[in-house]
């Protein structure tokens, strides 16, 4: 199956997180897409972020226009490309780690079960300074 029309899905480019468990390759996707394979785990020990985020991130930037849209996707849609999407958000919004997960998990409900990588996600937002503040909490919000 190739997907062609890019109208259909409006996605211009693809990164596939999951590279050793779903062989998808540019092939499937056609010509009209970008492609991009990394071979992430889901494991609570595997730094994520620190081995993939600055070449996903170049690679969603190389090719985004105004008009573009990059799908990200692993195996399920819940860990390896959550907390990548995630910390794009993160960076490029200008809303604290919770606004972003809200946003975030508004548009896919189901992400982040993996504690390893909601801790990573954490570090990540202290560094760069979108940590925010815990007193916009409500004790009425679940924990991820």
């Amino acid at each position: 199956m190739e997907i062609s029309n890019k109208s259909m899905t409006g996605n211009n480019a693809v990164v596939n997180c999951a590279g050793a468990d779903i062989e998808t390759g540019p092939n499937f996707y056609g010509p009209d897409f970008d492609y991009m394979q990394i071979d992430a785990r889901d494991s609570r020990e595997y730094n994520i972020l620190e081995q993939h985020f600055d070449e996903v991130r170049a690679f969603i930037e190389a090719g985004t226009k105004e008009s573009d849209r990059t799908m990200v996707h692993c195996v399920a849609g819940i860990n390896r490309s959550g907390v990548l999407t995630t910390a794009y958000c993160l960076l490029h919004g200008n809303q604290s780690l919770l606004d972003t997960l809200r946003a975030v998990s508004s548009r896919r409900r189901c992400i982040l079960s993996n504690l390893g990588f909601r801790l990573q996600l954490i570090r990540f937002a202290k560094k760069h300074g979108r940590l925010g503040s815990l007193t916009s909490c409500s004790s009425s919000i679940e924990p991820l």
